[in-house]
C-alpha cells in the first residue's frame, strides 16, 4: 500500500517503472508485469522472478517463433532487411518491418494492390 500512496501523492496513475516478461509455460504464452516506484527497485525484483520462472520450466518467449526458436522472417521485396510476421488477436497475420522514419513497410506495391482489390471486391457485392 505504501507504493500506491506514494504514486497517488505524485499524481501518477501508473507505476513509474514497469517491465513485461513474456514466457512460455506448459504450452501457453504468458506475460508477467512487474511494477515498482523506481527502476532500481524494479531491477532488484527481476533476478528472483527470472530464477522462479526458470525453476518452473518457463522459457523466454520473444515474439512469435518458428519451430527452431527463431522469429519468423522473410526478406523485404522493397528494402534491404528482414520482415517479421505479425499476429493480431483476431487471427489476422501479416509481414512488416519498421523503416528509419518510423513508418511500417508491408512489402511494397504488391501488398497495396492486394488490399485495394479486396476492398473493390467487397464493394462490388452490394
Amino acid at each position: 500500500m505504501g507504493d500506491a500512496l506514494t504514486l497517488a501523492e505524485n499524481g501518477c496513475t501508473e507505476a513509474p517503472a514497469s517491465l513485461n516478461i513474456r514466457y512460455r509455460l506448459c504450452g501457453y504464452d504468458c506475460m508477467l508485469t512487474l511494477r515498482d516506484s523506481s527502476g532500481r527497485d524494479l531491477l532488484a525484483k527481476l533476478s528472483p522472478v527470472l530464477d522462479a520462472l526458470d525453476g518452473m520450466g518457463a522459457t523466454p518467449n520473444v515474439g512469435h517463433q518458428n519451430g527452431n526458436g527463431h522469429a519468423e522472417t522473410k526478406p523485404c521485396p522493397v528494402h534491404p532487411g528482414e520482415m517479421l510476421v505479425k499476429h493480431a488477436k483476431n487471427g489476422q497475420t501479416w509481414w512488416s518491418h519498421q523503416l528509419a522514419d518510423g513508418t511500417w513497410c508491408r512489402g511494397g506495391d504488391a501488398a497495396r494492390r492486394v488490399r485495394s482489390s479486396a476492398i473493390a471486391t467487397v464493394g462490388d457485392t452490394a
